[in-house]
């Protein structure tokens, strides 16, 4: 798996457990001076270019176990091969998961792909107050079983001792490396862990409860091939490579171009308020999950409510609900199945302002090229009207207004339904009265229907 000589060394490969999460470190390590693109499949590592650091945003987390395993080893073996020295198995400062997982799971078959004898795990950001103590997790004063997070839809967290939470998902020992050796110095710590592992100890909880705890964690696992933990620890590990060229640290994205939408599945109570907060002057299409499960048409629905209010700004589409709403979708559909309905109903229309088989500006790759390349988890249906060299615009000879699709929605996407109504061959000034763009469509069958 060794890279070809032509091909530039990476310091550091994270593997996200989802794509909210591996912005996050990548923006961190941005921040810091470090470039480090974002991609969502192996296709697109080919082309990094000189850095040092990529984060690969997946959906691991609440995927089935099979399926989660199978694809972080098909994104650590690509890693591999262009070269990456360390992976980074990036998850939840909440370490949010289940008794079956995928956290432990995914972690083992890491540590066997990289032949690691011991891996340390690092879920604290004391910056953000989740500090790792004894083995238990607190958010502020709280311990974790004590917030909100004992109500997750998907992953209710109702045990803060992370080495039990660990333990009851992985096949191997589970031990803790606390602060009082921490603080010892890393000697100490290696001693430590050196008689753990002869003992047969293969996890470890790292204790974190101030930033300096993430710099000796870094320091302990610096020639690792393997370390697993949250958004803060890969900027410790960044700080410590040989002959570090910093770039300009970057703060701020570039605008994203076409209208904007929320998507709000989250149901903690500070969720909860920001969507009430944003509802207060921006219309929302909440989805009650017990009737969505017998609305074979709600994607329809959702699409063509969006179409009608993107014209005057953001939307928001949102499985939120309280505590109560969660408890009633589990009890009828069971913890499973409605997290899996929440997960599938993503559509994304919109004006994109650019094209996805390339860019409207001339010599440019579509800036959509990480969902074009992630087939697996993402289609443009409207690609169909880009390949056929059909237009959307009546300034430009491009289709810049496109509907994003899950793989999950896709299932039910009629092929070759993707149309451009040019009805602006019917309405008399229809730029000076209408609008410059022309509207799209896709068709979709409803699971069972027609």
């Amino acid at each position: 798996m060794r890279p070809r000589d032509t091909e530039p060394m990476l310091e550091l490969g994270v593997i996200a457990d989802d794509l909210t999460g591996g912005v996050k470190v990548a923006s961190l390590l941005e921040e810091d001076g470090v470039r480090c693109p974002v991609v969502t499949s192996v296709a697109a590592l080919e082309d990094l270019g000189d850095v040092r650091a990529v984060v690969v945003g997946r959906k691991l987390l609440s995927r089935p176990l099979e399926e989660a395993i199978a694809d972080a080893i098909h994104s650590a073996k690509a890693l591999l091969c262009k070269g990456a020295k360390q992976l980074y198995y990036k998850y939840s400062a909440l370490f949010s998961s289940t008794a079956r997982g995928n956290i432990g799971p995914v972690a083992e078959a890491l540590m066997d792909l990289t032949q690691t004898g011991r891996v340390l795990f690092c879920p604290g950001r004391p910056e953000r107050d989740a500090m790792v103590y004894q083995g238990r997790l607190f958010l502020g004063r709280n311990m974790l079983h004590e917030t909100p997070r004992r109500y997750d839809p998907v992953t209710p967290m109702t045990n803060s001792n992370l080495v039990e939470v660990l333990k009851s998902q992985s096949r191997v020992e589970v031990g803790l490396l606390n602060h009082r050796t921490m603080r010892a110095g890393k000697a100490s710590c290696e001693r430590f862990l050196a008689k753990q592992s002869a003992a047969g100890v293969r996890f470890f909880i790292v204790d974190v409860i101030d930033p300096p705890d993430l710099a000796r964690v870094a320091d302990l696992v610096r020639h690792s091939a393997l370390t697993t933990g949250s958004d803060d620890l890969p900027v410790a590990l960044a700080r410590n490579w040989p002959a570090r060229a910093l770039a300009e640290p970057r703060t701020l994205l570039p605008p994203a171009p076409g209208h904007a939408a929320v998507i709000s599945g989250s149901c903690t109570p500070k969720t909860g308020r920001q969507l009430a907060r944003f509802e207060g002057s921006h219309p929302v299409f909440r989805i009650d999950l017990l009737k969505a499960a017998g609305n074979a048409g709600l994607v329809d629905q959702v699409v063509e409510w969006a179409q009608g209010h993107l014209g005057q700004g953001p939307v928001g589409v949102a499985t939120t609900t309280d505590a109560d709403g969660v408890r009633r979708a589990q009890a009828e559909l069971g913890r499973e199945g409605a997290s899996a309905l929440a997960d599938d109903l993503v559509l994304i229309p919109g004006d994109w302002n650019d094209d996805v088989d390339e860019s409207i500006t001339e010599g440019r790759d579509t800036p959509y090229r990480m969902f074009v390349a992630d087939t697996s988890a993402w289609v443009f249906p409207t690609g169909e009207l880009s390949a056929a060299g059909a237009t959307s615009h009546l300034r430009f000879t491009e289709v810049i207004d496109h509907i994003l699709g899950s793989d999950e929605a896709m299932a039910h996407y009629e092929a070759e339904s993707a149309l451009a109504y040019r009805v602006d061959e019917y309405i008399v000034d229809y730029l000076q009265t209408v609008s410059d763009h022309i509207p799209v469509r896709v068709r979709f069958t409803p699971p069972g229907g027609t």
